[in-house]
């Protein structure tokens, strides 16, 4: 406890980092302070300001802009494709077999070229196989589920 405390102090004795710099000019030395020159020449030092953003930080800017983007209606897509996935799986008549071959075949179709890679379909097959496995799950749970799988396949960052 006792470092913590003295850490503690040292921070707040600390002089800010943007505080003024002094360059003082006194019997030919120069001496550089945090603190205006007793006596002497004395310059007053300014912060040096940021550099401008380059064309390629600003194009990089301008990607990572228009990437959060498409991960937001990505998302969104997300939610309504389950939804509207879960309704139609609570609406066709409960056959394991038959979802289990139309998982495959929708997974299949996945296009794992594309943005995304496909995460729709990869969406509805894990639907289908959740809900071969477990038919009492409520279209609800079926629609957050898939949501959920769909949402966790969507790119967090553009390479």
């Amino acid at each position: 406890m006792r470092i913590s405390t003295l850490g503690l102090l040292l921070c707040l004795l600390t002089p800010a980092a943007h505080a003024a710099m002094y360059k003082c000019a006194i019997n030919g030395k120069t001496t550089y302070s945090s603190t205006p020159c007793d006596g002497g020449q004395q310059q007053v030092m300014e912060a040096p300001k940021p550099a401008p953003k380059t064309e390629r930080e600003k194009t990089l800017s301008e990607i990572n802009t228009q990437f959060k983007a498409i991960q937001g209606e990505l998302r969104s897509e997300c939610r309504v494709a389950a939804s509207n996935q879960a309704r139609l799986l609570k609406l066709r008549p409960h056959n394991e077999s038959r979802l289990y071959h139309d998982a495959e075949a929708e997974y299949k179709k996945a296009d794992f070229s594309k943005f995304a890679g496909g995460l729709l379909e990869k969406t509805y097959a894990s639907m289908m196989v959740a809900y071969a496995k477990n038919p009492s799950l409520s279209e609800g749970e079926l629609a957050v589920a898939g949501s959920a799988y769909c949402i966790s396949l969507v790119p967090t960052s553009f390479q």
